[in-house]
């Protein structure tokens, strides 16, 4: 049988206004939990003990955007992914680390058209390098597009433009999870259908690499 080591802890505090809690857990230890908030600055975050105490306070990881979902590399950095900010509809992600420490400046993944909805989740292989996955549906057209991605490198630098990762439409969540080889399997649905594919990010010496058009030998 399974039992709580505590009972419920409200993550929010001292911002109970939240909602949609994602956590992922920490390699030296514990996890860490980030959640929208239905105020300004919009997303949060705090990191806990293996008990679930908190390390500290909760702190803001993004003024204008929704934060959707959280993933933490090796090294422990940790990167928030959400959709949102200052009225634009964007796909974006922020960089931290345990202590609250902001690691380089917000980065926008991909700029989409007004009134388009979106769902991200991302995860980091062994290296360092992060895939973001996300679904986009034009609202004001009623279109449901097809699933995107970017992947990005250890140093936080692109590698290359987003790409689409099949024909088939999603209707809206897409997840990804990094697999035992370093690769990433994505997973959606659509018309009451899953679907799901698997992406190798480039290797070293790959020419191909970071051109935006799915090859069998990388994305």
């Amino acid at each position: 049988s399974a039992l709580p080591l505590e009972n419920a802890t409200s993550v929010g505090d001292p911002r109970p206004r939240a909602f949609d809690v994602d956590v992922a857990p920490l390699p030296d230890g514990g996890f860490v939990a980030v959640w929208p908030s239905w105020d300004a600055p919009y997303s949060w975050a705090r990191t806990y003990y293996d008990d679930g105490q908190p390390r500290g306070p909760a702190f803001a990881i993004d003024a204008t955007g929704v934060v959707q979902d959280v993933a933490v590399s090796d090294s422990g950095e940790i990167a928030a992914v959400g959709s949102g900010g200052d009225a634009a509809r964007e796909i974006w992600t922020r960089r931290f680390l345990a202590d609250g420490t902001l690691i380089g400046a917000r980065q926008v993944v991909r700029s989409m058209a007004t009134g388009t909805s979106s769902t991200a989740e991302g995860d980091f292989d062994s290296r360092g390098n992060l895939f973001i996955v996300w679904s986009e549906y034009d609202s004001p057209n009623n279109i449901i597009q097809p699933p995107r991605a970017r992947a990005y490198d250890a140093s936080r630098a692109p590698l290359g433009p987003d790409i689409q990762l099949s024909e088939v439409l999603a209707d809206q969540e897409v997840r990804v999870v990094r697999t035992h080889d370093d690769c990433f399997a994505t997973s959606w649905y659509h018309l009451a259908r899953a679907y799901m594919n698997v992406v190798c990010l480039c290797g070293a010496g790959n020419t191909e690499c970071g051109d935006g058009v799915v090859d069998s030998q990388c994305e």
